[in-house]
């Protein structure tokens, strides 16, 4: 009995470490392959008693996409097109979500067009996220992030994404 237990413990612990270091990988891949896409922020609530340092975010294309979907019966998530200018700031071209034909979402896009997975929460509101909403940096450097205009994400190609610098509105990153 006591080693079919230790035998289940070490094989648990086994399957744990394994899907930890893949999901690990999985975001090391979007940082390191993941596609530049800059977009325009509202900050919110600069510092946390219990947290310390760190910003709420808002996505101005969050309200954007909020519009688009129905209020009655909101889907669960969807994909957001954005369009790129030459800085790699985005807008939104078009969304797609379940209810949307499965042959669009697998369209290739053009050049300057970019995926954006987000999923909607909704209680009386609807709400969509995508990426961090929240930011965190050191103590102290408050003044400096106040100045943040913009999120640099980076992208995968299925539209999973990754926060991991704000940018002034001259689209330099803050605190580097």
């Amino acid at each position: 009995m006591n080693r079919a237990r230790t035998t289940l413990i070490v094989a648990g612990l086994v399957v744990f470490v394994s899907v930890s270091a893949w999901l690990v990988r999985g975001k090391e891949h979007i940082l390191e392959s993941g596609r530049k896409v800059l977009l325009r922020i509202e900050q919110r609530d600069p510092r946390s008693i219990f947290q310390g340092d760190y910003m709420w975010l808002r996505y101005p294309l969050a309200r954007e996409i909020e519009a688009y979907l129905p209020h009655d019966d909101p889907p669960s998530r969807g994909t957001a097109i954005l369009r790129l200018d030459e800085d790699d700031v985005a807008t939104l071209s078009r969304v797609l979500t379940n209810a949307t034909s499965s042959d669009e979402g697998s369209k290739p896009l053009d050049a300057r067009e970019q995926r954006l997975r987000f999923r909607v929460y909704s209680d009386r509101m609807i709400t969509v996220r995508f990426a961090s909403q929240d930011y965190f940096f050191e103590e102290g450097l408050g003044e400096v992030f106040a100045k943040a205009r913009y999120a640099e994400l980076r992208v995968d190609s299925v539209g999973n994404a990754l926060l991991v610098a704000l940018c002034d509105e001259n689209l330099a990153r803050l605190g580097t």
